[in-house]
């Protein structure tokens, strides 16, 4: 073999497509001293000279059409990012269940999909956490473990935490040791650059995905704390521009529940999204909807501050105030918003399902922060026809979707929590609920806090209190936290 084809980088810097670096006379790359890897290349050497011509054209086909799939191709990507896995794994030296956990919550395509619009997303996005893990295990190692643990068999919900006298106390222990360990690395980040904030990022969501299933209450203070850590890069031009949309992918997640808890406990939202991609682009998370998270982030702002101002907005005022202004201007913004993402859509990239969940999602998003500019207006009591008209509107297109499809759309909790927050009927709302709500599937505590939150403002609204939507965050901060 001419030495031009020898491999020149390790396997592992050659996986995560990183400029493998060594001394002239070490034989590891820095990154394997760094992160105390056996430096290896016993990949295959790619044949010398160039492809045959029907090798170059098949190809160039496929990067033509987006929707031609290689199965060769698909079954190498797969190896790969199973690989990585079982390395780190090993590296980690994980016991079982945990490995087998953590193998679950990454290569298997139900677990996967439970968190992503459908399996269209599936194989970049288990390939891109793959890694993500492989080349950071000492930072993410943790966080992805305590979230894989906290789906286990062992991992009943109703437990108590650790220290519990239970059988299964001693897995309890080492998950919420793990994710002790996650959020003690996450405080310790001081990202500097783009590379370093996508590491945060990533390390942010996976957090997220434990607190959601088991430290309901602690999501906000998750995604605030990722979010401020990484703003002063995420705004900068500069650095912002040197990141790809895929390393980007998980950003939506974090702004959507930053953007949800801030309106629900009337805060102001962390940061705004940065919303630049091209016409075709789909986000694996909130689909078409990405252009409409900036707007979302706009009424939040909105609502906090009419909080602090203390005053509602006077509809029919005479001389409109500054607050009336911004309200109208964004009421007009958001009846008059437009997915983007056509050109994804109309390529064929998607299935049937899936572009019913992406429409059903935007129009759930956009009817939310219709409904909540509403009772930013108006209170509990009054000009409720309308109010209960959003809501219906955004409860049946849900349930529609969900029976026709077969499956309930992702990222359309808030959507369904505004709605329910209009139904009187408590049985009603637990029926939505159990239905429709894509964490509460899998979270019983989240569906408690909600519970309690519904029950809450109905209680106010029936004792006479006329409440506008910034009055429920007094209201949720008085509810007792969830066992």
């Amino acid at each position: 073999m001419h030495a031009s084809q020898l491999p020149r980088s390790c396997d592992r810097c050659y996986c995560i497509k990183e400029r493998c670096i060594r001394a002239p006379d070490s034989d590891s790359c820095d990154r394997c001293i760094r992160l105390n890897h056996e430096c290896l290349r016993k990949r295959a050497p790619k044949r010398p000279g160039r492809r045959p011509k029907n090798e170059h054209s098949a190809s160039a086909a496929q990067e033509r059409d987006g929707s031609l799939q290689n199965p060769a191709v698909e079954t190498l990507a797969a190896h790969e990012t199973s690989a990585m896995i079982d390395r780190v794994v090993a590296d980690l030296q994980l016991p079982s269940p945990e490995a087998t956990l953590l193998k679950q919550s990454i290569l298997g395509e139900e677990f996967v999909e439970q968190f992503i619009i459908g399996p269209s997303f599936g194989d970049a996005h288990r390939k891109y956490l793959a890694e993500q893990l492989y080349g950071s295990p000492s930072k993410l190692g943790h966080a992805f473990t305590a979230s894989a643990m906290s789906w286990g068999d062992d991992c009943d919900v109703a437990s108590p935490a650790p220290g519990s006298d239970k059988v299964h106390s001693g897995y309890f222990e080492r998950m919420y040791n793990h994710a002790t360990k996650a959020v003690a690395t996450l405080r310790s980040l001081k990202p500097s650059n783009a590379r370093e904030m996508c590491l945060c990022i990533v390390l942010g969501t996976i957090i997220l995905t434990f607190t959601l299933k088991l430290q309901v209450a602690d999501a906000r203070a998750i995604c605030r704390q990722t979010l401020e850590m990484v703003k002063p890069i995420y705004i900068r031009d500069d650095l912002f521009n040197k990141v790809s949309s895929e390393d980007l992918s998980l950003m939506s997640c974090l702004v959507l529940t930053d953007i949800a808890e801030s309106l629900m406990f009337c805060e102001p939202p962390t940061l705004r999204y940065r919303d630049i991609h091209s016409q075709d682009y789909v986000d694996r998370y909130v689909g078409i909807s990405h252009s409409l998270l900036p707007l979302l982030h706009d009424v939040a702002e909105l609502s906090f501050q009419l909080k602090m101002e203390g005053g509602k907005v006077e509809g029919d005022s005479a001389a409109p105030t500054q607050f009336e202004q911004v309200h109208r201007a964004l009421e007009v913004k958001i009846c008059s918003w437009m997915p983007e993402g056509r050109v994804g859509i109309g390529a064929g990239k998607f299935t049937s399902t899936e572009l019913a969940h992406m429409l059903c999602q935007a129009e759930g998003l956009r009817n939310a922060a219709r409904l909540v500019l509403h009772r930013l207006r108006y209170t509990s009591g009054s000009q409720d026809n309308v109010a209960e008209a959003i809501s219906s509107h955004i409860l049946t297109s849900l349930k529609t979707t969900a029976l026709v499809t077969g499956s309930i759309p992702r990222c359309v909790d808030f959507p369904l929590i505004v709605a329910c927050l209009e139904l009187e009927s408590k049985s009603e709302r637990a029926e939505y609920l159990s239905f429709l709500s894509p964490i509460s599937s899998y979270s019983s505590r989240f569906r408690e806090r909600l519970s309690a939150i519904f029950d809450a403002a109905w209680e106010a609204r029936q004792d006479g209190q006329s409440l506008y939507w910034y009055d429920l965050g007094a209201l949720i901060r008085e509810l007792p936290a969830c066992p």
